[in-house]
């Protein structure tokens, strides 16, 4: 009996335990095939236009740190998606807001968990480096992950630490957002 439940358990880890052996290091992660390390504002755009399925929100057209996009054919399971840049252009963090009974393949009828998104995201980014126990006022509480390494930070979290709020990831990327703008020399030629 006790070694039928024993082998029972080891079975239900292989799965996991080989995801976290071929999961890819944080800095190759990519979101929506953006190579986050490399797209600057520009790119962004762009690629997100070759996509499709993505309508932009007109306050951001001329906005020089932010981008902010919404599903319309395309991750109908989020409700946006922000892009926030440094005075270069180069991306610093990333978040998706996802819808509360989002997910496919997952019962319609109760809200995704974190323990839904997190377990789909096992087999790209391996185990966690931290979980944590959030709740609030001895009320629900839920699990909050984190990825992490020197360059790259995953957050996958309920806005406002509320397990009644929408689930996000945040991609933070460690980039100084204060850097300054880098400006082109003005040709003295033309100068008058």
């Amino acid at each position: 009996m006790m070694r039928s439940r024993l082998l029972w358990f080891l079975l239900m880890l292989l799965p996991i335990h080989s995801a976290c052996l071929q999961a890819e290091p944080l800095d190759k992660v990519t979101f929506l095939g953006l190579d986050l390390f490399e797209a600057d504002k520009a790119s962004v755009r762009q690629h997100l236009n070759d996509l499709g399925g993505f309508r932009q929100e007109r306050a951001t057209f001329s906005h020089p740190n932010m981008d902010k996009f919404f599903p319309v054919s395309q991750l109908k399971d989020s409700y946006y998606i922000v892009f926030r840049y440094d005075a270069n252009g180069q991306i610093i963090s990333v978040k998706r807001l996802y819808r509360r009974n989002g997910l496919h393949l997952v019962n319609q009828y109760r809200d995704i968990g974190t323990q839904d998104i997190a377990r789909l995201m096992l087999t790209e980014l391996g185990q966690p480096q931290q979980t944590q126990r959030k709740g609030r006022e001895g009320g629900l509480s839920y699990p909050s992950y984190t990825w992490q390494n020197d360059q790259l930070t995953i957050r996958l979290d309920h806005r406002g630490s509320d397990p009644l709020q929408p689930i996000f990831i945040e991609y933070i990327l460690a980039r100084d957002p204060f850097v300054k703008k880098d400006e082109e020399t003005p040709h003295l030629a033309n100068r008058r």
